[in-house]
């Protein structure tokens, strides 16, 4: 049982990550590769719905993590479990600053 749930935490940490390497900066990104005259930066997006979805999914990638960490009986697991954390907000950091 503890084995399935070190998988499915894991699992659950790398889709968290990837999905928020997937999601652009701006939602207007797109309009530059189709006409590159285009200025993106001229659009301001109100909304704020990115920078939910990003806080959500990196909640959910710290929060396996921390039960991984609480569940870990080795020292190197536990290592591994903080080293996972600190990926999670250096991709949401370098992706968004």
């Amino acid at each position: 049982m503890m084995r399935l749930l070190k998988i499915l935490l894991n699992a659950m940490f790398v889709l968290c990550c990837t999905l928020v390497l997937l999601i652009p900066r701006s939602k207007y990104d797109w309009l530059q590769d189709i006409d590159p005259s285009v200025a993106t930066n001229r659009f301001e997006d109100v909304s704020g719905n990115r920078w939910i979805t990003v806080a959500i999914l990196l909640l959910l990638a710290i929060a396996a993590q921390l039960i991984l960490l609480l569940k870990a009986k080795t020292k190197l697991e536990k290592t591994l479990a903080l080293a996972f954390i600190v990926i999670a907000c250096a991709i949401a950091f370098f992706k968004f600053a």
